[in-house]
């Protein structure tokens, strides 16, 4: 009786185990970071000119770093100051593929501002992540 109730109470904790690890599985493959990209570094400040216009890298790594999902991922520009755009908007990753372009432009009638906040959001799987920088919008030279 002793040994069928140690038997029951290990495949019992073995089949915990198990589903656990299912979901620590889950958990890590949707697991990513995000980054916005200009000159080769993720951007902290950025200074345009009215009219002017930037190409950015939007950049998605899986932390365990090979994409395990098939699911594609969406960045959308959530905050600019007034007369800040992307271009596309939004711009979409195909599963498989982690960065792509995106042109950020300042209308020539922009406003101008210094260090007002640039704000990000990538979605893939379900899990979100946000991205922010500074931008200084300057008068035409």
């Amino acid at each position: 009786m002793g040994i069928a109730l140690l038997r029951l109470v290990t495949t019992l904790g073995l089949l915990v185990a198990l589903v656990g690890c299912d979901t620590l599985v889950e958990v890590t493959r949707k697991q990513y970071t995000f980054e916005v990209i200009g000159d080769e570094q993720p951007l902290e400040t950025l200074t345009l000119a009215r009219g002017a216009n930037q190409e950015l890298t939007a950049r998605i790594s899986p932390l365990t770093g090979v994409d395990l999902t098939t699911d594609p991922a969406t960045i959308t520009l959530m905050r600019a100051p007034e007369g800040v755009s992307i271009d596309p908007s939004p711009l979409r990753l195909p599963s498989g593929i982690d960065s792509g372009t995106l042109t950020l432009s300042v209308a020539i009638d922009a406003p101008l501002v210094s260090d007002a906040t640039v704000e990000f959001q990538s979605e893939k799987g379900g899990v979100g992540r946000q991205f922010s920088f500074l931008l200084s919008i300057t008068a035409a030279e």
